[in-house]
C-alpha cells in the first residue's frame, strides 16, 4: 500500500508569478522528517553524507540555471533554508 503524502493547502499568492525578479525565500524538507542531512552535537550541525551532497547541489544550481544566483542559506538535519534569488532575464 502506498503512503499518502501530507496534502497542504496551497499558499502561493494567486496574482504573483514566480517566475518574476525576485528573492524567495525556500525551505525543502526530508521525507517524514528524518535527519538524513546531518545531526546537532554540542549545538553544531555535523552534515552526513547526504549533508555533504545537499550542500555541493544547492552551489551547483547557479551552474545550471540562467539568471539565479544563491543567497544565504543553512542545512539542518531534516531541512533547509535557503534564499535563492530569479533575476530578470531581459
Amino acid at each position: 500500500m502506498k503512503k499518502q503524502l501530507n496534502c497542504r493547502k496551497n499558499i502561493r499568492l494567486k496574482s504573483w508569478n514566480y517566475a518574476w525578479e525576485a528573492a524567495y525565500f525556500v525551505t525543502i524538507c526530508t521525507f517524514e522528517k528524518k535527519h538524513f542531512f546531518g545531526s546537532i552535537e554540542q549545538g553544531e550541525m555535523h552534515l552526513s553524507h547526504q549533508g555533504i551532497l545537499a550542500d555541493v547541489l544547492w552551489f551547483e544550481i547557479q551552474n545550471r540555471v540562467a539568471d539565479i544566483s544563491l543567497g544565504e542559506y543553512v542545512i539542518m538535519p531534516n531541512h533547509l533554508h535557503a534564499i535563492l534569488v530569479i533575476h530578470s532575464s531581459k
